[in-house]
């Protein structure tokens, strides 16, 4: 719970009139395991907010936090578990056993996919700037202000791993293996095996 306020406030501070500002958590003293957040109150629509608009605050909120992440580090201080791809795959495992072949395809993404795609952003010359994103943007957590009509953002840290959710439905394990498999398929070689490639390109003109 900590992640998901330290998250709003984080964007709060780039987007205070979008993202309601956040008042406190906390874990109720006779729920260990129950927690609260406590935010600004607004009145949200049904509605689908105006997609210009919208698009336009989620554009100006990377803008502006653009090139101001602690030491120019990509990641976050806090937790925040979303996308926090390690701890859903050990979730996953918790929730359906283990699984060599599994462990194999995970291995080959973190040793060699994800380097593959990362590391040509930061080479040859080229740099990125990290900027803070929401990470869980879709209609439920965008709702226009029923007095304002505005967009509101809010929800930006979200916990619930699909797969680990259903532990009697190993449908959603495999969906996720395929697409492993697709992409370790992809990039075998990684890397390394794109940087020789290419050192070996010839510029002909």
């Amino acid at each position: 719970m900590r992640g998901t306020f330290e998250s709003e406030k984080t964007l709060h501070s780039f987007a205070p009139h979008t993202v309601p500002q956040p008042l406190a958590w906390g874990t109720y003293k006779d729920e260990p395991d129950g927690h609260f957040y406590m935010c600004d109150f607004f009145d949200p629509t049904d509605d689908l907010p105006d997609i210009f608009k919208f698009c336009a605050v989620v554009a100006q909120i990377h803008l502006d936090s653009m090139g101001k992440a602690p030491n120019g580090q990509f990641g976050f201080p806090v937790t925040t578990h979303l996308a926090a791809l390690k701890r859903m795959l050990v979730e996953e495992e918790k929730s359906h056993g283990p699984d060599d072949e599994l462990k194999v395809l995970t291995n080959a993404v973190f040793d060699n996919v994800i380097p593959r795609l990362l590391r040509p952003l930061e080479t040859g010359g080229r740099h990125i700037k990290p900027c803070l994103v929401h990470s869980d943007l879709w209609p439920g957590n965008v709702k226009p202000d029923a007095e304002t009509d505005e967009p509101t953002i809010f929800d930006s840290r979200y916990d619930l791993l699909h797969s680990a959710l259903f532990p009697n439905e190993p449908k959603f394990r495999r969906a996720a293996m395929d697409e492993m498999k697709r992409l370790v398929s992809k990039y075998p070689e990684g890397y390394d095996g794109f940087a020789e490639q290419d050192s070996l390109i010839i510029d002909v003109d």
